[in-house]
């Protein structure tokens, strides 16, 4: 893994794309990689996350298929190739579904994937509790200063920080080209996760079938989408409530506000005021 002539090939994140990344690169014998992560220990934030077919495959490539398949959900027969069904959010009518032959829906918790990707990665790899600072060229090596006060050197630098990247900056810098930050698109997201049981229960109360539990569901409106599928082997359903507000053509987030935050079941259940028993349940 540390051959003196490798190139030595260098991560900063050790989130999913990070870790995957370095899982893959490692396996290569003229590579000495290291993988940069600023935590205390690999940790995912955030609940369920669905892959397509074309990921699915990328994870097997990866030589994970099995951990994977341990962790993953999957939508039970005679539904086993739905991805998700799309209904109206005002009455749940059925609209459609999108199909992913021999795959269907498959989803896991983000940190249990993440876990499952670190689990495979060798020993010596990843460091940990190191912020990237300051990069800088030095010749035809990359030097990398880390708020601890130590730095590394390596031949190839690979940012995988995350949408508040520390080293975007100095890529547009090195490339002559004006540097970008992300934008809001004002659409906000309200998210938690559901115990299976309890969702279930309270469907039965209201007479709304456990096939809306059972399989992935995507209930529309006019700006507005709700999406719900199984994690953690079924006991918990992942939710996501989406609203977009096209009242401004250049939408700006305020500068002082958080990007996550608390929200209370009022405001929620009135964004989506209108929709019927299942969303309204659900939320």
């Amino acid at each position: 893994m540390h051959n003196a002539t490798a190139l030595e090939v260098s991560i900063i994140g050790g989130g999913i794309a990070g870790v995957a990344l370095a899982l893959d690169l490692c396996r290569h014998a003229h590579l000495n990689v290291q993988l940069f992560e600023s935590a205390a220990a690999f940790g995912e934030v955030g609940a369920g996350v669905s892959f397509g077919a074309n990921a699915v495959r990328a994870i097997a490539g990866l030589g994970i298929a099995e951990p994977y398949a341990n962790i993953a959900d999957s939508t039970p027969a005679p539904w086993q190739d739905v991805w998700f069904e799309w209904r109206d959010g005002r009455d749940a009518q059925y609209l459609g579904s999108s199909v992913a032959q021999g795959v269907g829906q498959s989803s896991v918790h983000r940190a249990d994937f993440l876990d499952a990707l670190a689990s495979q990665l060798p020993a010596g790899i990843a460091q940990f509790g190191k912020r990237a600072q300051q990069v800088e060229q030095v010749g035809e090596r990359v030097r990398v200063c880390f708020t601890d006060g130590t730095e590394h050197h390596c031949d190839l630098l690979i940012g995988a920080d995350g949408i508040k990247s520390s080293i975007r900056d100095h890529v547009l810098d090195g490339l002559g080209v004006p540097r970008v930050s992300p934008r809001f698109s004002g659409t906000c997201a309200y998210r938690g996760l559901i115990d299976s049981e309890q969702l279930r229960e309270a469907y039965w109360a209201r007479g709304i079938g456990e096939h809306l539990i059972d399989v992935p569901q995507m209930y529309l409106g006019l700006d507005r989408h709700i999406l719900t599928f199984p994690v953690k082997q079924g006991r918990l359903i992942n939710v996501v409530a989406f609203v977009s507000d096209r009242s401004q053509p250049n939408p700006a987030w305020p500068s002082d506000a958080p990007w996550v935050r608390q929200a209370t079941q009022a405001e929620m259940l009135k964004a989506f005021e209108g929709w019927g028993a299942a969303a309204h349940v659900l939320l």
